[in-house]
């Protein structure tokens, strides 16, 4: 068995290892991965398959199938999820395109009530696939008004406390583009960012090439990293958790879209962060300052993700519990290592956010 592991330059990103570290492994949660066949045998996955279910006759494991490459990513965050692969496409692709769709609009509908039966509970449901809404047929298609049936057990789930994550489709970014079931409303539905050169070579792409690009992968991201705060807090809700992963992204287009998320910024959104934790990220500040600061992109980027671990820390613990005078001496002690100028602009903000809060009422 390969324990899974993130390239470096992508776990630098996304401080995984980090938060695997402070107990955040998808240790106890259950992943359900509706896809193509996956390969229980693969050398990544080897040892975390609950099992395999197959909703279509003739669908047979593969070693590089859709579904296998997905459940791979989920456990490149959460290397300790237990994963239960369902096969929602029909073995047979050459079938006319209407047949098709409906075929698997009806399996992936019974595999996730299928879910929703499962002990031990499965906690998150990766759908990273579409079926159209049906838009140009008669009864009008998949809307807000009229959910079809595999939103609405989308939904149910939702309800139920089961999280169903769905691939938003790689249309955009035009305005509604997205099938089912990510145009479900209980779905978190995940989009995906490509650079422009990424983008045209997405668009060069033929056929199974285009399975390397877009929000299926993102949407295995996500599960991924839900499952492992989802094992951090095991008495959080739902919506706690998802609250927290929305905490720990970035935002870009002006603030109204997330982008790339810090697991451990979540993860102490989530549940705190122990006294251990803010003395090794004061003790990697304070080792950036003795060394005249960090001249590389590389280096800058990992001081600023301490700093805004520690910045964080201070406005979710001391201060939101009234400890102004421990806040204080935390902030002290940033102010006397940190050359403000030379940071982020965003982190000097929420730096002095937190000072205009330490300071007395006038």
């Amino acid at each position: 068995m390969i324990t899974p592991r993130p390239p470096e330059e992508f776990d630098r990103k996304h401080w995984i290892s980090a938060a695997w570290s402070l107990g955040a492994r998808g240790q106890g949660i259950h992943v359900a991965v509706l896809d193509e066949a996956l390969d229980p045998e693969d050398p990544h996955l080897a040892g975390s398959v609950e099992e395999v279910v197959d909703f279509q006759d003739g669908a047979h494991p593969n070693p590089d199938s859709h579904g296998t490459n997905v459940a791979r990513l989920i456990r490149m965050w959460a290397p300790e999820c237990r994963i239960t692969g369902i096969s929602i496409f029909p073995g047979d692709a050459s079938m006319p395109t209407a047949d098709y769709n409906r075929s698997v609009r009806d399996a992936a509908t019974k595999a996730v009530r299928f879910c929703l039966e499962q002990r031990p509970a499965i906690r998150i449901i990766n759908m990273s696939f579409d079926v159209p809404r049906g838009r140009f047929l008669g009864f009008g298609g998949c809307s807000p008004a009229r959910r079809c049936r595999l939103c609405t057990a989308v939904n149910d789930a939702r309800a139920m406390g089961v999280l169903p994550v769905a691939a938003a489709g790689n249309r955009g970014p035009r305005e509604d583009t997205s099938e089912c079931p990510a145009c479900a409303e209980g779905a978190m539905t995940v989009g995906a960012l490509l650079s422009r050169a990424e983008r045209q070579a997405y668009e060069q792409a033929k056929g199974p090439e285009r399975r390397n690009f877009g929000t299926s992968w993102s949407a295995a991201y996500v599960s991924g990293a839900m499952a492992a705060l989802m094992s951090a807090g095991p008495d959080c809700s739902l919506a706690e958790v998802q609250d927290a992963y929305t905490a720990g992204c970035s935002t870009i287009a002006g603030g109204t879209t997330l982008g790339r998320v810090n697991l451990v910024v979540a993860l102490s959104h989530l549940v705190g962060m122990e006294q251990a934790s803010v003395d090794v990220f004061l003790e990697r500040v304070a080792a950036a300052t003795a060394s005249d600061w960090p001249a590389t992109l590389a280096g800058k980027g990992r001081v600023h993700d301490a700093i805004l671990m520690l910045l964080v820390h201070i406005q979710r613990a001391p201060l939101r519990l009234g400890e102004l005078g421990l806040a204080g001496e935390l902030m002290a002690r940033l102010d006397r290592l940190v050359p403000w100028a030379e940071v982020h602009a965003g982190l000097a903000r929420r730096a002095e956010a937190i000072r205009g809060q330490l300071r007395p009422d006038p």
